[in-house]
């Protein structure tokens, strides 16, 4: 159960990641200037799927305490991880627009 749960975890997340760098390569193109809304609106995406995706695993895996404990902290780390890659990807990818402004 536990390895399904991760799995669908890391699914839900690249599909989440996927579909940010799609709407900001749109965005980019479309209307550069609303750059910084559309990453915060995609992080506040993220979070909320991440918390529905957790509640749910949680009530799932409810009478199995070790198996909570090691999902809380794969989940924690698969989290940040890609919390990391968008915020970098998003960073150069706005450097790099502000680079051919100029």
């Amino acid at each position: 159960m536990l390895a399904i749960l991760i799995i669908i975890t890391l699914v839900l997340h690249a599909v989440l990641t996927l579909g940010s760098i799609k709407v900001w390569k749109t965005v980019e193109k479309t209307n550069p200037a609303s750059l910084a809304k559309v990453f915060f609106v995609s992080m506040a995406v993220r979070l909320i799927v991440s918390v529905a995706i957790f509640a749910i695993s949680l009530m799932l895996m409810k009478d199995d305490v070790d198996a909570i404990k090691l999902f809380t902290i794969l989940f924690v780390i698969i989290y940040f991880l890609l919390l990391a890659f968008d915020t970098i990807y998003f960073y150069c990818s706005l450097k790099m627009l502000n680079n051919k402004k100029k």
